[in-house]
């Protein structure tokens, strides 16, 4: 076992459509970085329900990355590179390493319908949460009662939430739906609509 804060760079391939993923992973096991795991975007999460992992092939393609901040700049890096060859086509994103590198900034109203749009067509596929109906043990949720004893909202994180939040609207066009600050998108009306599965 190593260091728990090496990361890597993986590509996952779907060898019955051709469509390819990038991700990043941080890893102890340098004999298998990769394990069990296989990605959590929404896009790759399809891919395993409607094919199955049979059909899906990984590739790692850069190791012993030492810290986030540099995994997050690979990934970006590496996604780029796919797409001018037509790959990394379940990316969602141009890799933001769950905010890493991108922290701060704003989703373009053309992301935030590209991910709605995907997470619309996960659950319509009758795509089922992997905890959905799961309990915690007793012993797990004493050991998160443990952890949040006595723990608090700051009064600015508290504030920062509520100016997030205030003047947000949904909006829907009848297939997905997104909140938004300000006037409501051209197609779209107000309101949302519920997916089966949700």
């Amino acid at each position: 076992m190593e260091n728990n804060k090496l990361y890597c760079i993986y590509c996952v391939h779907n060898t019955v459509t051709g469509d390819t993923y990038v991700g990043q992973h941080k890893y102890q096991d340098v004999e298998n970085p990769l394990g069990n795991y296989w990605g959590s975007g929404v896009q790759i999460s399809y891919q395993r329900y409607k094919y199955g992992k049979s059909n899906l092939k990984r590739h790692i393609l850069l190791r012993n990355i030492k810290d986030k901040r540099h995994a997050n700049l690979a990934e970006m890096a590496f996604i780029k590179s796919f797409r001018q060859y037509g790959l990394a086509n379940l990316n969602l994103s141009d890799g933001e390493g769950n905010g890493g590198a991108n922290k701060g900034q704003k989703r373009t109203l053309e992301q935030r319908l590209r991910f709605s749009k995907a997470q619309c067509e996960l659950y319509d596929s009758g795509y089922v949460c992997h905890n959905k109906g799961k309990h915690r043990t007793e012993e797990e949720k004493a050991n998160l009662r443990a952890k949040c004893s006595g723990w608090h909202h700051t009064k600015e994180a508290i504030s920062s939430m509520i100016e997030k939040r205030t003047g947000t609207h949904w909006y829907t066009n009848g297939e997905i739906n997104i909140r938004l600050r300000g006037e409501c998108p051209e197609g779209f009306k107000p309101g949302m609509i519920v997916h089966k599965g949700e």
